[in-house]
């Protein structure tokens, strides 16, 4: 990837996307908790798993019983403070620039219509209640 960083230096990215770097969520959410400087044990101990069954869930053995669960995913993020499977599931699912943008220009019209809304609400209740204490 070629980047523009002013007039005249044009910078050149050639580490693979993230998507080509891990081919599933999984393997990059396996490499978030293994590289973790905090280790293994730490990111078992915020999940409330032993290290050994949160090893054996990132494990890429299908015929293994255990699986990672969804609910680990926020929990892993909040004990490493990695974002990568975040950027993972973007660069998956909204691939480029535009289609990341209409995204969270619709999830913020979204938010500010539902804040209207309660905006609105608020100051009914707000009327209701000054008129009962008349």
């Amino acid at each position: 990837m070629v980047t523009a960083v002013s007039k005249l230096q044009l910078k050149m990215d050639f580490e693979p996307g993230i998507t080509e770097q891990f081919r599933t969520l999984k393997q990059c959410v396996a490499a978030v908790v293994y590289g973790y400087r905090g280790g293994l044990n730490a990111v078992a101990g915020a999940c409330d798993v032993s290290p050994s069954t949160l090893s054996r869930m990132l494990n890429e053995n299908e015929d293994d019983p255990r699986h990672f669960p969804l609910d680990f995913l926020p929990l892993v993020i909040e004990a490493t403070g990695d974002l990568r499977p975040l950027q993972w599931l973007a660069a998956k699912f909204l691939p480029n620039d535009a289609m990341r943008y209409e995204a969270a220009l619709a999830r913020f019209e979204q938010f500010v219509s539902h804040g209207s809304q309660l905006v609105a609400d608020f100051a009914a209740l707000n009327r209701k209640e000054k008129a009962g204490k008349k």
